[in-house]
């Protein structure tokens, strides 16, 4: 999924001019809490691609901050940017998938979805 990303600085919130917006590629796991950028993701985001990265950063995904950490060095994800579960409960965001046009989307909370689930669980609205 392609992001919008860009660096925060919480010591500086009040200069987002400060850092340029990126198109992150990243890989949405359900399966994780936790999101992570590779360090070629974190060179971009600084804009220097020889910037030596230690640690995660704060980010701005979509208009969002989280936290993204630095995948284990030894991890067989570690040049993969991950968007973990946290993120996209902060972003009020979830998992769409389209299966009769293979897509996948991430959609806005929506108000009605209660509504929808309860209808295909069981069949009816619970006020019926």
């Amino acid at each position: 999924m392609n992001l919008v990303t860009r660096l925060q600085d919480p010591l500086h919130e009040d200069r987002p001019e400060a850092w340029a917006n990126v198109n992150v590629f990243f890989v949405v796991v359900t399966a994780v809490r936790d999101t992570y950028l590779s360090e070629d993701a974190i060179r971009a985001l600084l804009g220097n691609p020889d910037a030596d990265v230690a640690s995660g950063a704060f980010v701005d995904v979509e208009g969002t901050t989280v936290y993204a950490n630095l995948p284990p060095k030894d991890s067989h994800f570690r040049e993969t940017n991950v968007l973990g579960m946290d993120a996209l409960a902060k972003m009020n965001k979830f998992p769409d998938v389209y299966f009769n046009e293979m897509a996948f989307a991430l959609e806005t909370n929506r108000s009605d979805l209660t509504d929808e689930i309860r209808r295909l669980k069981y069949g009816r609205f619970s006020d019926d």
